[in-house]
Formats: structure tokens, C-alpha cells, sequence
């Protein structure tokens, strides 16, 4: 019985060749590298390890800091649009994760407050800090403006700071409350 039961050509049977040869050549290429990455993630713990601590410290810093910017910008252009402030993160068709590693972002409102909203980024490890942003509708000089800040706990903790003040006459500055100091204006 002949290998050719499909009655095919001789350059079509050589490009079944060649494609069974590329198939396996894909194959070979794929496990190569699956070995290749299943070592380098061996590796990267010790790799990581030479990086002084202080990095890793700023990154992780650095992330509630820029989220709580990005949810107060985010609250700034809602307000503008809608009136009022959103509640949620949702709303603000944001891309921020909620619950992330290291912090719980939340939203916090007051009916009875409306010219004003709280933004949480709660730690969820002792060895870093806790973050509360805080926006106000504010006039200044016969202007509405909405001013914000991001206040951060002095000393590393799962405790939130509690609602910042808002400027006083004539102020744009958000006061932050005592146990933080304002790192965001």
C-alpha cells in the first residue's frame, strides 16, 4: 500500500514534509522556552534580592500616592460633569483595581456633605502606610473651585487618617488631621 493514498503531487507531499518538520520545530521552540522562563523565575528571587530594600519600598510607596492623584482627578472631571461626586469607583470608569497586594481603595460620601468626598487607601500590611485623600467644593474669590489632597499616616499603619479639613478662608490647601502630614496637593 502506497503512502500516497490521496493521490498528491510530489511537491505537495514535500510541503507536508516540511510542515510536519516546522510543526515540531515551533514545538521544540516552545518547550525551549518554557524552560527558559521556568528558570528565570527560579532565579529572580535572588536576583531581586541584590536590589537595595529602599526600592522596593519606594514602588510600593508610590502606588496608593499615584492612585489616590488619579481617583481625585478622576472625582474633579465627575464633579464638573455631574454636580456631584461619584461613590464609587466604578463610576468613575476608573482603572483602578480596588484591592490590590498591598491597599483597599474606597470611596467614602457623606449625603449630608456633598460638596465634599473621601478617598481611602487603607494598607493591608503593617510595615506601610495608610493613605486618605479628601476633595472640597471651596469658593475662592467669588470662584467655585475644587480643591484636594492626599494625607498620609506619619508612621506605617493599617489605620486610616481620619477625613482631612477643609482649606480655611481664602485657603486652597486641605489641612490634613493629626497622625498625617499632607504628601499631595
Amino acid at each position: 500500500m502506497s503512502n500516497n493514498f490521496l493521490n498528491l503531487s510530489p511537491k505537495q507531499l514535500s510541503f507536508i514534509k516540511t510542515s510536519k518538520l516546522l510543526k515540531s520545530s515551533i514545538f521544540v521552540g516552545l518547550v525551549s522556552a518554557l524552560g527558559v522562563t521556568i528558570t528565570a523565575t527560579a532565579l529572580l528571587p535572588p536576583l531581586l534580592a541584590q536590589f537595595p530594600i529602599g526600592i522596593v519600598d519606594k514602588a510600593r510607596a508610590s502606588e496608593p500616592k499615584l492612585t489616590l492623584r488619579n481617583l481625585n482627578q478622576a472625582q474633579k472631571i465627575y464633579y464638573a460633569q455631574k454636580g456631584k461626586f461619584a461613590t464609587s469607583i466604578a463610576q468613575l470608569s476608573a482603572s483602578v483595581n480596588p484591592d490590590t497586594q498591598n491597599y483597599r481603595y474606597r470611596i467614602v460620601t457623606n449625603p449630608k456633605l456633598p460638596r465634599q468626598v473621601m478617598m481611602t487607601a487603607q494598607a493591608k500590611r503593617n510595615d506601610v502606610k495608610s493613605y486618605t485623600a479628601a476633595m472640597f467644593v471651596t469658593t475662592v474669590n467669588r470662584n467655585q473651585l475644587t480643591v484636594s489632597g492626599v494625607c498620609e499616616t506619619v508612621t506605617a499603619s493599617s489605620k486610616l487618617p481620619a477625613m482631612p479639613k477643609p482649606p480655611k478662608k481664602g485657603s486652597v490647601q486641605v489641612q490634613c488631621p493629626a497622625g498625617s502630614r499632607l504628601v499631595v496637593k
